[in-house]
């Protein structure tokens, strides 16, 4: 275990060569599409969510993976099982972020409050699902 200031050593991984497509906006799609991002956003989360996930939106250029994306996640959205992996997703992150934060020593800035709410909408909500979900697009993808 790496002291407190320093960073655990492990693998660095390669940048991937990627360009996405421009997030796409409402206006930009079709209608149907549109509803289908904003569905598919509201698995693994609330009601009502903070954040649109920008992945939804880049793949709105390609309404048919869209469509297949939400046929795959609706019966693991309405059975609570893709909740429950996010949740697993979230725990594993957030013991490892445990370990990772030891490294970051800094002075408290003055905005500290408005900050740490700002970086938690994104870990707690759209981050925090959007990795379990995109794990999975990735992985079948390449299978």
């Amino acid at each position: 275990m790496a002291p407190a200031g320093t960073a655990e050593k492990g693998p660095r991984l390669a940048a991937p060569d990627v360009v996405l497509p421009n997030l796409a906006s409402e206006g930009e799609v079709a209608h149907e599409t549109w509803q289908r991002v904003l569905r598919l956003n509201r698995f693994g989360d609330s009601a009502e969510p903070l954040i649109l996930a920008s992945m939804y939106r880049h793949l709105a250029h390609a309404p048919a993976f869209l469509e297949r994306l939400e046929a795959a996640l609706a019966p693991v959205q309405a059975d609570g099982s893709l909740d429950r992996a996010i949740a697993v997703n979230r725990e594993a992150a957030a013991k490892q972020g445990r370990v990772l934060a030891r490294a970051i020593v800094a002075a408290r800035p003055q905005a500290a409050d408005k900050i740490e709410r700002s970086v938690s909408a994104f870990v707690d909500h759209a981050i925090g699902k959007m990795v379990t979900i995109c794990r999975a697009v990735r992985l079948a993808r390449i299978l």
